[in-house]
């Protein structure tokens, strides 16, 4: 039986369903989805994909990504903030072509202070300055089996001997003592580059 209504057009056999919509020719899927579904399906792909660069990211040493990098307002605040409670050893500017990317003051448990920059060439050069011990320093920002090399001569207002360390991976490192504390400049760029970073500190 078929139901008509003036003025409307057929609305359907109600005595026999109608036959179950075929799929396109060539689709796989066996169910189809609403443009809202399609829409969230994509969303959750790009979540995915953005994770896995992000990820992949971290591990990559040539990884074009231009770094923000701290303004001179920043570094010049979070130093300040740190020589409240120890004698933070710090270029006095942030070095032209330099970036400061990463730049800390943890007060407890025991006083400490980071400053990581990329060179004129890309390359990392840490600081780190704590009254922990020299031995404790070097396990934990060098590695447990580096080894002490010779001393380092260094011109500037920290000038004057530096002990010299060295790893199986590529890091080099320069210590010395400063009231107290002690000063620890390391990098993968070789030597050049901590002893240029360690020339260009200055006392509070």
């Amino acid at each position: 039986m078929r139901i008509t209504v003036r003025g409307l057009p057929t609305i359907g056999d109600v005595s026999t369903p109608p036959p179950p919509a075929r799929e396109p020719s060539g689709n796989p899927g066996r169910y189809q989805r609403s443009p809202a579904a399609l829409i969230g399906a994509m969303i959750a792909t790009l979540v995915v994909v953005v994770g896995f660069v992000g990820f992949r990211g971290l591990f990559r040493q040539d990884l074009d990504v231009e770094p923000r990098g701290l303004n001179a307002q920043e570094y010049a605040a979070v130093l300040s903030a740190a020589r409240e409670q120890l004698p933070a050893v710090a270029p006095p500017e942030i070095p032209e072509g330099w970036t400061a990317n990463s730049m800390r003051f943890t007060p407890q448990p025991t006083p400490r202070f980071h400053l990581g920059m990329l060179n004129e060439d890309g390359r990392y050069v840490g600081l780190e300055q704590s009254s922990a011990a020299l031995e404790r320093m070097i396990a934990t920002y060098v590695d447990d089996d580096a080894v002490a090399g010779d001393d380092v001569e260094i011109g500037g207002e920290l000038g004057g001997t530096w002990q010299s360390w060295s790893d199986d991976g590529g890091d080099v490192a320069l210590t010395r003592e400063y009231e107290g504390t002690t000063v620890l400049v390391v990098s993968s760029g070789g030597a050049d580059a901590v002893t240029a970073y360690a020339a260009t500190l200055r006392a509070p």
